[in-house]
């Protein structure tokens, strides 16, 4: 059962990730911009 329970929240934590990784990367390319232009 603890296992079951640490398996959950190593996939929330995957699935948290994926889903920051897109925004970040967004971010990160605006940042970039703004400061060549």
């Amino acid at each position: 059962m603890q296992l079951l329970g640490c398996l959950l929240s190593i996939l929330l934590q995957m699935q948290f990730l994926v889903t920051l990784i897109p925004y970040s990367a967004v971010l990160g390319l605006a940042l970039l911009l703004r400061v060549l232009l």
